[in-house]
């Protein structure tokens, strides 16, 4: 499982991956460029059924 988090107060997106144990790694940023985010929309991306 993996976490992401809207920054609404920076402008960017946070993608937390999951190691599978519980855990995550830093995050990987995504900047929304000068818009300001207030939710996501999330899916099955890469269709593995997880």
């Amino acid at each position: 499982m993996d976490l992401v988090v809207t920054n609404n107060g920076t402008d960017n997106i946070a993608l937390f991956a999951g190691y599978g144990n519980g855990t995550f790694a830093s995050p990987t940023m995504y900047s929304t460029g000068s818009s300001s985010s207030i939710s996501i929309a999330i899916g099955d991306l890469n269709r593995d059924n997880r």
